[in-house]
């Protein structure tokens, strides 16, 4: 696992005035967006429900937080370990409901608890939280690039950057592009492809888009 200070030297480049711990928050905040927007890291969580009960807490890894959920599968518990999964409904008349709470792990609420013990393989997405949490390999080795051109766009808000200004179209689109071509690499080249660079935008992302 990387850091965000291992990213720091090739943002340093452009702006070595600026104080270590601005620098540090624009680069950690530009992961946090990179990886909510592409949802580029994928992993799958598994839950055993208990008989009757209909919600479960989702027990996450450290510094994780859940970007979107896009698939839950259920299957039930046998006794000869055998497995035969099958996918629960989402969207309307869904079978499962997510509950964020600040602060705390999120919790699937099952809207038909089974009545006997099940199996359940939660597929989501994650981005790193925003304290000192360590940064994925392949972000660092992958998207460099990217993330310091989101980062140089930050920067470039603050007051008196009028370098940065002046090469903003260019940090905008390697941004755009960065971003666009993490969403093909994880769909597989489904994802669509937009000419131009658009506005940067900060919006959060849904856990059910």
């Amino acid at each position: 696992m990387k850091t965000v200070s291992d990213f720091e030297p090739f943002v340093l480049a452009y702006v070595p005035y600026l104080p270590q711990e601005i620098i540090q928050h624009a680069i950690r905040e530009s992961i946090v967006e990179f990886m909510r927007e592409t949802k580029i890291a994928r992993d799958t969580l598994e839950v055993e429900t208990q008989e009757k009960v209909p919600d479960y807490i989702m027990e996450m890894p450290d510094c994780r937080r859940i970007v979107k959920i896009h698939a839950v599968d259920s299957s039930p518990i046998n006794s000869n370990g055998r497995e035969n999964w099958q996918r629960l409904r989402s969207g309307d008349y869904s079978e499962y409901e997510i509950e964020l709470r600040r602060g705390d792990h999120p919790i699937i609420v099952l809207q038909d608890p089974p009545k006997k013990p099940h199996r359940l393989r939660i597929d989501y997405s994650w981005t790193v939280g925003r304290d000192d949490c360590d940064v994925p390999d392949f972000i660092y080795e992958d998207f460099m690039q990217g993330i310091v051109a989101g980062t140089l766009l930050r920067l470039a808000s603050l007051p008196d950057q009028q370098g940065l200004l002046s090469q903003l179209q260019i940090h905008q689109t390697t941004w755009f592009n960065a971003i666009q071509s993490a969403k093909i690499e994880r769909t597989g080249g489904k994802a669509k492809r937009i000419i131009g660079a658009p506005i940067l935008s900060r919006g959060r992302g849904s856990l059910w888009r």
